[in-house]
């Protein structure tokens, strides 16, 4: 049909002892009678290459995407765990805060130093708030009641039904005297998933308290 096959020239070539170009790069497939085998060559050799490449790309940018939805999974559930753990961590020196001052503003009560000042209310919360970290001392429920004895100790409720303060006073008493001192603050929880299991009622706040029971010392030379 008047059409010449590139492959019967290469293998006529061939079978005249004609050398054939081993590389597409070869200088001689650039000339002579292989042009067109030459040229077919490096053109599928183009093609390969582009196709390696483009699936590389592919793969690299699949394993990216991979990465991404993995940390998109897994850092929220992270950062709660995280700010849980810190949450925890403040809530617990917080409370070991409390009790540490109330020991300090309740040891003045026993040696009758609040009694003597000026503003006894005033003075205690001065004690009371002097190294109190992480709390508003404002919020701060303050109850101090005197007993004839250690029997007759009753320890109260710090809120009503409505959740409202109730009930509290201040009256340190005298020399001699059984004293009840007790401090309350409520800490509001803002990590989500840990007001279920660290909130009152499961609600999302923490009753923190500390109490001081003792009897006070014989000041100013009364019995």
């Amino acid at each position: 049909d008047g059409t010449i096959d590139h492959d019967d020239v290469i293998h006529g070539h061939a079978s005249k002892g004609i050398k054939m170009p081993n590389r597409c790069h070869d200088k001689h497939s650039l000339n002579g009678p292989f042009w067109s085998y030459a040229f077919i060559c490096k053109l599928i050799m183009t093609m390969r290459s582009l196709a390696r490449r483009s699936r590389i790309t592919t793969v690299g940018s699949l394993r990216s995407g991979v990465t991404a939805v993995e940390t998109a999974l897994i850092m929220p559930l992270f950062l709660l765990l995280c700010f849980g753990i810190i949450e925890v961590s403040i809530l617990q020196l917080a409370a070991s805060n409390i009790e540490g001052q109330v020991a300090v503003a309740a040891r003045q009560i026993r040696t009758g130093n609040i009694q003597n000042s000026g503003d006894p209310p005033a003075e205690f919360n001065r004690l009371l708030c002097g190294e109190v970290t992480f709390i508003d001392c404002a919020d701060l429920i303050v109850d101090v009641r005197n007993f004839p004895s250690f029997g007759e100790v009753v320890f109260g409720e710090y809120f009503d039904d409505e959740g409202n303060p109730t009930d509290n006073e201040f009256n340190p008493g005298g020399a001699g005297d059984t004293v009840l001192v007790r401090v309350a603050y409520r800490w509001e929880i803002l990590t989500p998933f840990l007001a279920p299991y660290l909130g009152d009622g499961g609600g999302g706040t923490k009753l923190l308290h500390a109490a001081a029971v003792f009897r006070s010392e014989p000041y100013d030379g009364q019995d």
